[in-house]
């Protein structure tokens, strides 16, 4: 490739690099998953294909338009009536948005 040709590509080429570098998400969710069925699993149901009328299970609440790494960090922070203050830390946070976030 020519040089001037390099130089007008490589800017071009790190506006895809950050959505590129940002798919991958902090956290475990095998750590997030034993979180959410300790602490959050009798309201949100933490097991696969488990329903709820009053309450989302996870795969419903990950499913939604909105939802993403940042808003559920958001959720999770601040909670809302009726889920009660659960006092997380940053990584059991990043543990179970990788959780919820993760693929059936």
């Amino acid at each position: 490739m020519p040089a001037p040709l390099l130089r007008r590509a490589i800017p071009a080429l790190m506006l895809f690099a950050g959505p590129l570098q940002a798919q991958g998400l902090p956290g475990d969710p095998l750590a997030g998953q034993r979180l959410a069925r300790e602490w959050c699993g009798e309201c949100h149901l933490a097991a696969p294909g488990a329903a709820s009328d009053a309450v989302p299970s996870f795969r419903a609440i990950a499913a939604r338009p909105g939802t993403t790494a940042a808003t559920l960090r958001a959720a999770l922070q601040a909670p809302h009536a009726p889920m009660p203050p659960l006092g997380l830390s940053r990584a059991q946070i990043d543990d179970l948005v990788a959780f919820i976030l993760s693929p059936p």
